[in-house]
């Protein structure tokens, strides 16, 4: 039942989109993991002369690194004998130096979705863990939190209830698959909890149980973002990890597959600005980059001086796309604009055009900004929708409101929320440096109006 769920094609959980629309196999995705810290372990020492980048550097802030090889991971070897980890004593009374329990931490936007998706499609589709392990649970948090703020329902009840479109999956439910794990041989069941710092704050709030049950189990992967919540909350942490961006060679390899016939003016782009090839590590990123040279709008003979003439080429070209995707008409026409149209207009058109979403875009990253959010969930969302009008109004005045419910067309914002409707979705920019940008600009604005913020 679990095998088939994963596998549905219409519910798109194991599949990769780039901006383009285009779908990437999960063969060809990069998951790079580093060791920040194993059980008992305050630091980890290095084999390597290579220089970590201060901590106050935009490429550290983002993740962005090159770890030395004795403390790369490959998801291969996770269930491994691993020097340098003890993990205290197993059932039979011997020491174990294999890790089950493991906290997996990154920025928005650097891949712990992706890598959740990579984990089951390797199980499902090469036997990755055979031998470990009989069965994936993959449970995206932020999805129970969701149902939690709409339905009022316990997370046990919402665990116990059939699986998101149930009757394409096959027989069954979740609550029954997660029985079968409690009662069977625990540790041949991987849960893979994927954004608990999405939920955390319910872990001790009544009737949430079963969710600390979850944290607890014997094999459990639990993602986070790195400060999203204290790891002493959780039992026995085994191993510590961090996703980080492309190595070098990955980004040259990723060039050359996805860029066509601009891959060598894209590469020559990269190599001559040191700042664009570290974010292009990135991998939403290093695609934006690819798109943008390849809709016209970065140009390999005459590139950006600066970071913000870069990211205007980037937001110009996906500007172009949503266009189409909006439906937007030129006034007087009854036909929407297409992409090839908007492509050969100004960008200053194309943005009229777009004016009540891009509005919303720069209030929604302020405001979440001003309070140290990067995932909106319904219930932000719907506070937000209910201000938008106010916190928009010393903005450009668009010729109408935005449809709430277009935030699913945006290139800007994405999901990792499966089929949900896009009401009960929660929204997160491309990258944190997308919402910076729209933040600057609503904050430019309002200070060259001499307008209170907020």
């Amino acid at each position: 039942m679990l095998r088939d769920h994963y596998a549905d094609e219409d519910l798109k959980l194991l599949r990769i989109e780039r901006l383009d629309g285009s779908r990437i196999s999960l063969d060809e995705c990069y998951i790079n993991l580093a060791v920040v810290r194993a059980s008992g372990d305050n630091a980890l020492g290095t084999d390597s002369d290579t220089p970590s980048p201060s901590p106050f550097s935009i490429l550290r802030r983002l993740d962005i690194w090159e770890p030395p090889k004795s403390e790369r991971v490959d998801l291969e070897t996770l269930f491994e004998r691993r020097n340098g980890v003890s993990v205290g004593a197993a059932m039979d009374g011997s020491s174990r130096d294999i890790p089950m329990r493991i906290l997996i931490r990154g920025q928005a936007g650097v891949g712990k979705t992706t890598l959740c998706k990579k984990m089951v499609y390797e199980f499902l589709y090469k036997d990755m863990w055979a031998e470990a392990i009989d069965r994936v649970i993959w449970i995206p948090l932020r999805q129970i939190k969701s149902s939690l703020f709409l339905g009022g329902q316990s997370i046990a009840n919402l665990l116990s209830g059939p699986l998101p479109d149930a009757e394409k999956a096959g027989e069954g439910t979740l609550g029954e698959a997660l029985d079968r794990s409690f009662t069977e041989d625990p540790s041949r069941t991987l849960f893979i909890l994927d954004g608990f710092d999405e939920v955390y704050r319910e872990l001790f709030t009544a009737g949430n149980e079963l969710l600390r049950k979850l944290i607890n189990v014997p094999r459990v992967f639990i993602t986070a973002r790195p400060r999203g919540v204290n790891r002493e909350l959780f039992q026995d942490i085994h191993l510590e990890l961090e996703t980080i961006g492309f190595y070098p060679i990955q980004v040259k390899e990723y060039i050359e597959k996805h860029a066509g016939d601009h891959a060598t003016e894209v590469h020559s782009f990269i190599e001559r600005h040191p700042v664009v090839a570290g974010l292009a590590r990135i991998p939403i990123q290093l695609d934006a980059i690819c798109y943008s040279m390849m809709a016209g709008t970065l140009d390999g003979n005459s590139p950006p001086e600066t970071m913000t003439e870069l990211y205007h080429a980037i937001e110009t070209s996906l500007w172009h796309k949503d266009v189409e995707m909006l439906e937007k008409r030129r006034e007087g026409s009854d036909e929407p604009v297409l992409k090839h149209e908007a492509q050969a207009s100004y960008p200053d058109d194309v943005k009229r055009l777009c004016q009540a979403e891009i509005n919303a875009l720069q209030a929604l990253s302020f405001t979440g900004l001003f309070n140290s959010i990067v995932e909106f969930d319904p219930a932000f969302l719907r506070s937000f929708h209910d201000v938008q009008s106010n916190i928009t109004s010393h903005l450009s005045t668009p010729k109408a409101q935005p449809w709430f419910t277009d935030l699913d067309k945006l290139s800007f914002l994405r999901t990792s929320d499966g089929p949900l409707t896009p009401a009960t979705r929660s929204y997160h920019f491309l990258h944190l440096t997308f919402q910076e940008l729209f933040a600057a600009q609503f904050f430019v604005q309002h200070w060259m109006l001499k307008k209170d913020l907020m």
